[in-house]
Formats: C-alpha cells, sequence, structure tokens
C-alpha cells in the first residue's frame, strides 16, 4: 500500500522515472499483480530519454512489463489492454510482425473502433502485402512470380481461385516459400494478370486489395552453347 501512494504521489508530479522505480519495486513483492505490471509498462513509455539507446533499453522495459501483464492477467478487459500497449510497444521498436499479431489477438479479445484503425493501418503499412514481381524469360518454359512479405500457405492451398489470367481458365500456379508463380508462359507474348484480394498467407492475413499486372515476355537472350 505503501509503494502505491509513493507511485501515485511520484505520477501527479510527472516524475515518471521515480513512478517507474516505485512501481519497480512493486511487481517485485507482488509478482502477479498484472496491474501493476501493466502500470509500469505504461509509465516506461512516458519517460523522455536522454538518447537512443536510452530509448531502446526503455521500449525493451515497457515491452516486457506489457507481456508479463498479458500472461498474469486473470480477465479479458486486461489482457486486450496489456495486448493493445504491447503491440503499440513493439511498433515503436519496428517489430512489425509481432507488433501486428499483438495487436490482432487483442481484437479477438475485445473489439473497437480505435483499436480496429491502429491495426488496419500498421496492417496496410508492415502487413502481409505484394512487395514486387519479376520475369524469368530466360527459362525454356517462362514463368512470372510475385514476391510477398510473408509465408504462403503449403502446396496443398488452391491458389486458382486468387489468380486470374486472361484468356486461360486454369494457368498452372505454384507458390514456395513467399513467392507464387504463373507457370507456363510463351516469349514474345503479353499477358493480363490479376492477383485478387484474399490471397491467404500463413499469418491469418490476405491480400487486402487487388492488383493487376500487364507482363510482356520478352524473347530468350541469344547464347551460343558446344
Amino acid at each position: 500500500a505503501a509503494l502505491r501512494r509513493d507511485a501515485d504521489a511520484a505520477f501527479q508530479k510527472n516524475d515518471f522515472r521515480t513512478g517507474m522505480t516505485v512501481l519497480g519495486q512493486l511487481v517485485t513483492v507482488a509478482p502477479n499483480d498484472a496491474a501493476s505490471w501493466l502500470r509500469l509498462a505504461r509509465s516506461v513509455r512516458q519517460i523522455w530519454p536522454r538518447d537512443e539507446r536510452e530509448k531502446a533499453l526503455l521500449l525493451d522495459r515497457a515491452s516486457t512489463a506489457a507481456y508479463i501483464a498479458y500472461q498474469r492477467a486473470d480477465d479479458r478487459n486486461l489482457e486486450a489492454d496489456s495486448l493493445t500497449l504491447l503491440g503499440q510497444t513493439l511498433a515503436d521498436r519496428k517489430l512489425w510482425r509481432p507488433a501486428l499479431d499483438s495487436l490482432r489477438f487483442a481484437l479477438d479479445l475485445r473489439e473497437s473502433a480505435d483499436l480496429r484503425g491502429q491495426y488496419e493501418r500498421l496492417r496496410g503499412e508492415h502487413g502481409f502485402r505484394l512487395l514486387d514481381y519479376s520475369v524469368d524469360s530466360d527459362a525454356m518454359s517462362p514463368r512470372v512470380c510475385f514476391q510477398f512479405s510473408e509465408d504462403l500457405p503449403g502446396k496443398r492451398t488452391d491458389f486458382s481461385p486468387y489468380v486470374a489470367l486472361a484468356g486461360q481458365d486454369k494457368p498452372a500456379i505454384s507458390a514456395t516459400d513467399k513467392q507464387l508463380c504463373v507457370e507456363g508462359l510463351k516469349h514474345g507474348e503479353r499477358y493480363q494478370i490479376t492477383l485478387r484480394a484474399g490471397l491467404p498467407s500463413t499469418v491469418r492475413e490476405t491480400l487486402a486489395k487487388s492488383a493487376d499486372f500487364t507482363i510482356f515476355v520478352r524473347d530468350r537472350k541469344p547464347f551460343v552453347r558446344f
């Protein structure tokens, strides 16, 4: 009780460093008090760092305290609050995938418009998305391959509903790790390919928007072989 009073007094003065120290003592004597761990994480995030090194240290401590709060929480609201703060702190550390996962788990526990907006913005910038594509035109059988930010599901997944090749009902498709390829193209031909929204990944996220591509498969480079 004395430590709680000391922490309250420090925060009333906006002395977050002292508050962090007192809360550190509090969670030592009451390690299963999830609310105190969450309050500790919040107080650490309010400290203005002296330099980049201390900033990294404080963010690491804040995310650790938020994760412990989540582990020891005994109700859904406290779990959701802890996961939300954990996701925000991980995003500040530029750990995008665990940040997105934390925010999504928080939404599973408690849906809110503000949290949904945070998650969707972060997902749009750093979630599952198309990064680039390449045309393998020097192969005997040309193909175009699309690279994604996350791994794609295994070989048993049917990607045909999400890939449209103009003029062909069922294009040949292969997927390996983070790459999806449309096979069996021809040299000197132009193709219209659409990747449809909803294309799945292994991280419970799908392609947010459809993307259209006009692909030209150039002739093979001349070569001589003996």
